[in-house]
């Protein structure tokens, strides 16, 4: 992408329409440049696993598990999926 390319209006990027263009420029993003610039507001940091064994609670934080198997009970709207880790 070139600089001058900056400046190109959103409804080039593919999978922008004249629909979402507006919901867009609601934001005041109205070319590449605005997009390219537009940061999210927070994140999550998910490089640092915690062990199950060590949550204290409180703060949100991240770890792997491993899904031995999964079942699915109830009906309709009282579906509930059950997860063995």
């Amino acid at each position: 992408m070139f600089l001058r390319e900056l400046d190109t209006p959103v409804t080039h990027v593919k999978g922008v329409g004249a629909a979402f263009a507006s919901r867009l420029a609601g934001l005041g993003l109205v070319n590449i440049a605005g997009l390219l610039c537009w940061y999210p507001r927070d994140w999550e940091d998910r490089s640092h696993t915690v062990p199950l064994k060590d949550f204290a609670g409180g703060a949100a934080v991240f770890t792997e598990i491993e899904v031995l198997a999964h079942d699915w009970f109830g009906f309709g709207r009282m579906k509930t999926l059950k997860v063995y880790v």
